[in-house]
């Protein structure tokens, strides 16, 4: 009775193991999958002219700049008309 249950108890350790290294590669092909569906979806936004995200945010940060540099000449502009007039 007992080798019966020590054979089961090897039996079922074996079998998770078994489990856990499939289930692993499942989602190791499950995560290339994903990187191949993303890589055409991308390439086909790129065909189209679709900005990327990472072309969003580079304009985003040029815009903040631009907007930076103006409010500061218009900052500036009072005092140069206040300096012209003395």
């Amino acid at each position: 009775m007992a080798e019966g249950q020590r054979i089961q108890e090897e039996t079922k350790t074996a079998a998770d193991e078994r489990i856990a290294e499939i289930k692993h590669r499942g989602v190791g092909a499950w995560d290339k999958l994903e990187k191949v569906f993303e890589d055409r979806v991308a390439r086909a936004l790129h065909s189209l002219n679709v900005p990327t995200r990472k072309d969003i945010d580079t304009l985003s940060k040029r815009v903040a700049e631009l907007t930076e540099a103006t409010n500061k000449l218009m900052d500036e502009k009072p005092r140069r008309k206040a300096a012209h007039a003395k």
